[in-house]
């Protein structure tokens, strides 16, 4: 199996780390070896060396001193070798997790297959609320870290065309950010319009489809099978546009509207695959 980053990272400061205790023992060695000569001088003369006495203790202590510090050096080496491990093990739960749900629905965002007019459903789609509680965390996790990484890139995307127009970026942050945005009042270069374009067109990740079905999926991946804890999670959703609605200064884009109906959508035909379920309207 492939070494993850975090593990290359943390054997490279391992790495580090056993130099820096060799380099301690190879003073502690010194220190010891000073104070077996001090030791013998000392009974040569029979005791009568207080100089001496003094920075055998001296030495002694000293000594001690670099060996807590090997002990410190290798035991948080220990440390970010464990940490390191157990984020490749989410990490790997995860992506089985991910992997499982793909298959299920023959690729991600596939949607909900919910016939309204037969009253029929295709309860494998749920595949997310039927996970473990340990499987779901870890799917959570990597939801959570997906979507940062995406954020930073579009606000990358954002300083990088907002940052050379004087009055614009310079004085716009928070709030104000979102609604230089919302005003348009801003030009942007043909390769960024065409990346933005791509990212919210139908199969672009910032598209109805996609987001929508993340929205979902990270609700399903909180809430688990439990009915009231998904309609609280679709009441946050939707508490959230408004306040992405306030940010913005004025109605959202159509495309944030159809994303929330989407979202919405998928939620309801959650709610009547549960239904179907209790009335035995379940397709094989």
């Amino acid at each position: 199996m492939a070494i993850s980053d975090v593990m290359s990272k943390s054997l490279i400061s391992a790495s580090s780390s056993i130099k820096a205790a060799r380099m301690q023992n190879g003073i502690k060695k010194q220190m010891e070896d000073r104070a077996g000569v001090l030791e013998a001088e000392i009974r040569q003369e029979k005791g009568n060396a207080p100089e001496k006495q003094k920075e055998l203790e001296k030495t002694e202590k000293k000594a001690s001193k670099v060996e807590s510090m090997t002990m410190d050096t290798l035991s948080g080496m220990n440390t970010d070798l464990m940490k390191a491990a157990k984020e490749d093990q989410e990490k790997a739960r995860a992506e089985k997790a991910a992997e499982k749900i793909r298959g299920s629905r023959h690729g991600y965002g596939s949607g909900v297959v919910y016939n309204r007019s037969e009253e029929s459903v295709d309860n494998s789609t749920y595949s997310i609320n039927k996970m473990s509680a340990s499987d779901r965390a870890a799917l959570v996790d990597r939801l959570k870290a997906d979507a940062e990484e995406r954020k930073n890139q579009m606000m990358n995307l954002v300083q990088k065309t907002l940052s050379g127009q004087a009055g614009t970026f310079g004085k716009a942050s928070g709030d104000d950010l979102w609604r230089t945005l919302a005003s348009g009042k801003f030009t942007v270069d043909r390769a960024t319009k065409a990346q933005t374009q791509k990212d919210i067109s139908e199969d672009g990740y910032w598209g109805v489809k996609k987001t929508s079905q993340r929205l979902f999926d990270f609700a399903s991946a909180l809430a688990g099978d439990d009915v009231d804890k998904m309609k609280e999670m679709q009441a946050a959703m939707e508490n959230g546009f408004k306040q992405a609605t306030k940010s913005w200064g004025r109605e959202l884009p159509e495309i944030s509207q159809n994303t929330l109906k989407a979202a919405n959508k998928l939620f309801e035909d959650y709610y009547a695959s549960k239904q179907a379920l209790e009335t035995g309207t379940v397709t094989a």
